[in-house]
């Protein structure tokens, strides 16, 4: 859902969002401009939230091309003067193709901030609220080998194994919401990073009670075939190849990037979208043709 100009979207009203237009940006139009993402709900907790502005002309055409970087003017405040709000609220990022990207970063009330340990009971309420698929492909395919898993049977190979020929391994147990771990080998210290992701988890809904393993080097370790005996063991990994049998996540400094945005880095998979630069057209040349592209 787009909302336009002066808006306050559906929730809780604890945000106000006021939208201008910067001197010299005619003819855009920020009553027509559209403004939407999940930045503007207050139920949806995020390290960064961010939402989009799409630039519109006083005809009502959405601009296709860069306004120029400095056409909006976005001010977030709480809507009453009596809640204390800490936060931090950049310029909009020009996307280059009408539209820009807003992030800002809670530090405090009144909305839920990234580091509220305030988690949601019930997971599936926390699902549906960030509007999170029912299924995923990727994990479906990479969970299809391990169709029941044997914890005893892990425990007994994954030192033997991996901890003991890599040692990159580090094994964790959620038990009421509270995150436990080991390391198994030497080189464990990237498990920084694979704790400050389910510490972040952990914060915003409950988690089930689980035990798995995390590979925290950088290579895949399970290359057993499915039809293999003994078959493969469900190892969580950053990294896997085709012919592997690791389940992966997001890369680390994906997850820590997105977890550090607007505090801790410099280039996350937000800010990179103002880094877009200008249009390049190119030109292509057959025997017989002239062709554009850009």
């Amino acid at each position: 859902m787009a909302y336009s100009g002066l808006s306050v979207p559906p929730g809780p009203p604890l945000l106000l969002l006021a939208l201008c237009l910067c001197a010299g940006a005619e003819p855009l139009s920020p009553e027509r401009s559209l403004v939407w993402g999940p930045g503007l709900e207050a139920s949806i907790t995020l390290p960064v939230r961010y939402f989009y502005i799409q630039a519109v002309d006083s005809a009502g055409r959405p601009l296709t091309s860069s306004p120029g970087s400095k056409s909006f003017k976005v001010t977030i405040k709480a809507l009453s003067n009596k809640e204390y709000i800490r936060i931090h609220v950049p310029d909009p990022l020009d996307r280059n193709d009408g539209s820009f990207l807003m992030r800002y970063r809670m530090y405090g009330r009144p909305v839920y901030h990234e580091y509220c340990a305030c988690p949601e009971e019930d997971p599936e309420v926390w699902l549906e609220t960030l509007s999170c698929p029912t299924k995923e492909s990727q994990i479906s395919n990479d969970f299809a080998p391990f169709p029941s898993i044997d914890l005893k049977r892990m425990l007994e190979e994954v030192p033997r194994r991996f901890a003991e020929q890599r040692g990159a391994i580090v094994h964790y147990t959620i038990l009421d919401n509270q995150i436990y771990r080991r390391s198994l080998g030497k080189y464990t210290d990237f498990k920084m990073f694979s704790d400050e992701m389910l510490q972040s988890l952990a914060r915003k809904v409950l988690l089930p009670d689980v035990e798995f393993y995390i590979n925290v080097g950088d290579w895949p370790v399970e290359h057993r075939k499915v039809n293999e005996t003994p078959g493969p063991l469900p190892m969580i990994s950053w990294c896997g190849s085709t012919d592997s049998r690791d389940i992966i996540l997001p890369t680390y400094d994906i997850t820590h990037s997105t977890l550090e945005t607007l505090r801790g880095v410099t280039n996350d998979l937000l800010s990179i979208q103002g880094h877009t630069g200008k249009s390049i057209i190119f030109l292509l040349t057959t025997q017989s043709h002239i062709v554009y592209t850009s």
